[in-house]
């Protein structure tokens, strides 16, 4: 790797200042955000506070029924556009896309959140259940970019995708294909974020341990809950809301592309 200085650039700071570029932000209002797995979770909590942040967004998810019960969530009248999809297929990939240029005539912003989680011993891993937890996650991301991406160009757009904890470090338990998967979606971020630049922003979440719904209402979410209290140094869970930030901070930060954002309480700081 080569390490070179800058140019002179002579002139005052302000004038400096100008030629590099500075920072900003990039305003949310009026943007069209493709959210996947958007129907509740993670997914639902990005989606609202796109909505908050004046956003125009599109939700993803593979049941109709649960696209309704968002709609009603969200509140969002014609700032909201749905579709039934199902992203661990190319056509399902490109169907998202296709709604949402045609719901709304761009595409800004993509959060590839969707994805499953599952867990077996080496032993009793089946190929149909390495192949939902992979094709969920890595390949329904990386063809949902795909598809969106002549849109996003054009747009001078930003990618978001999802990773996990366990994609950086391992994970006792069974996670093998998960974690393989969540691995490949960091590692695809980096590659993407220097094939796409300058004109298109790839930036990575990579939750820990977070309180959704679906954990919160489990029948033994008390003992569950406080093992991963126990586990996280930061000593409680995350919340959907504290992802959904992080989500927009990607997307409104504009000098971030190729970055993982690690939001799991201090889990893969190490021992």
């Amino acid at each position: 790797m080569r390490c070179e200085t800058l140019p002179s650039l002579g002139g005052s700071t302000r004038d400096r200042r100008q030629r590099l570029g500075s920072w900003r932000s990039v305003d949310l209002v009026d943007r069209v955000v493709v959210v996947t797995g958007g129907a509740r979770g993670l997914g639902l909590a990005a989606a609202q506070l796109f909505l908050e942040r004046g956003s125009r967004v599109v939700i993803g998810a593979r049941r109709s029924e649960s696209l309704a019960s968002a709609v009603e969530v969200l509140n969002g009248g014609d700032r909201v556009a749905t579709v039934a999809s199902d992203v661990t297929t190319v056509d399902g990939c490109r169907a998202v896309a296709g709604v949402a240029e045609a719901a709304f005539g761009a595409i800004d912003v993509l959060f590839t959140n969707a994805g499953v989680y599952g867990t077996a011993p080496v032993e009793e891993m089946s190929a149909e259940l390495w192949d939902s937890i992979v094709d969920s996650n890595m390949k329904g991301t990386f063809f949902c970019i795909q598809a969106a991406l002549p849109a996003l160009r054009r747009a001078g757009g930003v990618i978001v995708t999802m990773a996990s904890d366990a994609g950086l470090v391992g994970v006792r338990g069974g996670c093998s294909a998960y974690g393989a998967a969540k691995a490949g979606i960091v590692n695809m971020t980096k590659q993407l974020a220097l094939d796409l630049a300058p004109n298109v922003r790839v930036n990575c979440i990579a939750p820990g341990f977070i309180a959704t719904d679906h954990l919160l209402g489990r029948v033994d979410a008390d003992e569950v809950i406080k093992s991963l209290t126990e586990a996280t140094p930061l000593r409680r869970l995350g919340t959907p809301a504290e992802v959904a930030r992080a989500a927009a901070y990607s997307a409104e930060t504009d000098f971030m592309t190729g970055a993982i954002i690690s939001l799991d309480g201090g889990i893969t700081s190490g021992y």
